[in-house]
């Protein structure tokens, strides 16, 4: 993914750090109203994304 993706998906989103700041979980919506969990490296990155809406299966994309 590209920075403007990267920042598009930080937008509006809560984000949750453990206590060392490796691992980032964030949690927002796509454009299409989607909820999503983001996984961000401790450079904040997305690493991989989870998205799951009511009529789906839960989805997996990994970006890296």
């Amino acid at each position: 993914m590209n920075d403007k993706q990267n920042d598009k998906l930080r937008m509006n989103a809560v984000t949750f750090i453990d206590d060392w700041g490796k691992v980032r979980l964030t949690i927002s919506i796509s454009d299409d109203g989607s909820p999503y969990i983001a996984v961000l490296n401790p450079s904040g990155e997305i690493s991989a994304l989870f998205s799951v809406t009511p009529d789906q299966e839960p989805y997996i994309s990994r970006t890296k």
